[in-house]
Order: structure tokens, then sequence, then C-alpha cells
């Protein structure tokens, strides 16, 4: 099994479902464990790898910090923005600067 903790969406507003399953894949809002704490989350799933997205907010710090104190992988998958094909080359010579 494949668990996704859409982990902010209670933090900032109502929810409708704190979990659904889209093909094989359990997703479960943070509220569903009734606590705003992810160390517990993490903690009571006890995963063998986590993939993170981000590393910009606090809150995915502290997730990498739990992860390593539990001896749990981290998987960091790096996002970038997308460039208008257009202006690429405007850019492009800008990269620099």
């Amino acid at each position: 099994m494949v668990l996704k903790i859409g982990s902010t969406s209670s933090f900032r507003h109502k929810i409708k479902e704190n979990e659904t399953t889209i093909e094989n894949l359990r997703i479960r809002d943070i509220s569903y464990y009734k606590t705003k704490l992810i160390r517990k989350v993490i903690e009571k799933e006890k995963p063998s790898i986590i993939l993170i997205i981000n590393l910009s907010f606090v809150f995915d710090r502290a997730i990498v910090k739990i992860a390593k104190k539990n001896n749990i992988k981290i998987v960091y998958l790096a996002h970038g923005s997308l460039t208008n094909p257009e202006s690429f080359e405007y850019a492009s010579h800008k990269l620099d600067t």
C-alpha cells in the first residue's frame, strides 16, 4: 500500500473527506489521525521511505528531521518552474546574472 498524506489541506480550510482511494493510492489528510503533529503520523505509519517535493517550509524540514531520527529514508523529488518556450531565449541570457 502507498499512503499519501495531504498534510496541509485541513490546516487551511474545511475538507469534505479525510480519506479517499484513487486506484491503489490511499490518500489521507492529516486530520484523519486527529492530530496536527506530523511526528505522530510518521511514527504511527512507520514508513520505510518518505517521498518529499518541498524543503522550503518549516513543516517539510520537520519531516526530514523526524525521518532522520527514526532512520527512515528520504527521497527528495526536486521540482522546477516551467519556462514559456517563447521567452526561453531571453530568459536563458539572464540566468548568469
